[in-house]
């Protein structure tokens, strides 16, 4: 079975290159584990909306989920009051 593949939308990428280095490195940590173990992620389908939130601290990861093609695709990386 082939692995998941996680993809960083552009807005994703600049976002998380301004951060700090732990916390970039805190995200980059939970992607990875999101894609060895999807089915023991923590992620939670947002209602009304077809992204998923990976909870990372005190930021939100929403995630765009392709069964089809086996990969997330992280649409937005922000503090929890802004990605809503």
């Amino acid at each position: 079975m082939a692995e998941w593949q996680v993809i960083l939308l552009q807005p994703a990428r600049r976002y998380l290159e301004r951060l700090p280095q732990k916390e970039r490195e805190r995200i980059l940590k939970a992607l990875q584990r999101l894609q060895e173990a999807p089915e023991q992620a923590p992620v939670k389908p947002l209602k009304g909306r077809p992204e998923w939130s990976l909870r990372v601290g005190g930021r939100r990861v929403l995630i765009m989920v392709d069964r089809e093609q086996r990969r997330f695709v992280v649409t937005t990386i922000g503090p929890r009051g802004d990605v809503y």
